[in-house]
């Protein structure tokens, strides 16, 4: 950062070497104290990826690369097509790309889903589950006349 302060000011002129020490010092104490989990967890990240870099030879890298491909043979379609949630990880790819075929193709989608209302026996649906059927209208019955009561 005092490189690029140099370009507009002689920091020199104003502060002793000392003083920016001492600058520097508490801004990584400020920076430790309000956000510190966050700076040893990256510190850690980064210190472990040295380590592994540095620890695994080629036969490591083959067992790793025959691991990733088991991993990648058991995947189920909930891990591929992943949707973002609530702890913000992000759209897995594979669930942009489907998105996206979908945005692309809903004419066809549409054009599809019109074409198995309209051929469907809902009439052998209801005989089939009839008493289920009593059921919905008897509590839509009951909940329309609650709500004319209120």
């Amino acid at each position: 950062m005092r490189i690029e302060l140099e370009k507009y000011i002689e920091i020199d002129n104003y502060l002793t070497e000392n003083e920016i020490k001492k600058i520097c010092i508490d801004e990584i104490k400020n920076i430790v104290r309000t956000g510190g989990e966050r700076l040893v967890n990256n510190l850690a990240y980064t210190s472990a990826a040295a380590i592994l870099d540095g620890a695994l030879d080629n036969d490591h890298f083959d067992q790793i690369r025959k691991r990733a491909v088991s991993i990648i043979d058991d995947l189920t379609d909930f891990t591929v097509f992943r949707k973002k949630d609530a702890w913000g990880s992000e759209d897995s790819i594979a669930y942009k790309v489907l998105q996206g075929a979908m945005d692309e193709n809903s004419d066809l989608i549409r054009e599809k889903v019109r074409s198995l209302i309209e051929t469907h026996d809902f009439g052998k649906e209801l005989n089939e589950n009839s008493e289920y059927m009593i059921d919905v209208v008897v509590d839509a019955l009951s909940q329309g006349f609650q709500k004319q009561e209120d």
